[in-house]
């Protein structure tokens, strides 16, 4: 068993986040709650960009 077996369910996960949070910007009328929450997304997007390349690495090194 990987330790990074569980990589691709947390990206479901943040992705599924990501839209929840879409949603509540949406229909959130307390902008500057609504502008944190942007940088939220955001910051998720690139935390889902960087598992994405350690996936990468995991599945094409011979380390683990």
């Amino acid at each position: 068993m990987s330790i990074y077996e569980n990589l691709g369910r947390m990206m479901g996960e943040l992705e599924a986040d990501i839209a929840e949070l879409e949603m509540v910007i949406l229909n959130g009328k307390n902008e500057k709650a609504n502008r944190y929450l942007r940088e939220s997304v955001v910051a998720i997007r690139h935390a889902l960009a960087s598992m994405s390349d350690a996936v990468f690495e995991v599945t094409t090194s011979h380390c683990e």
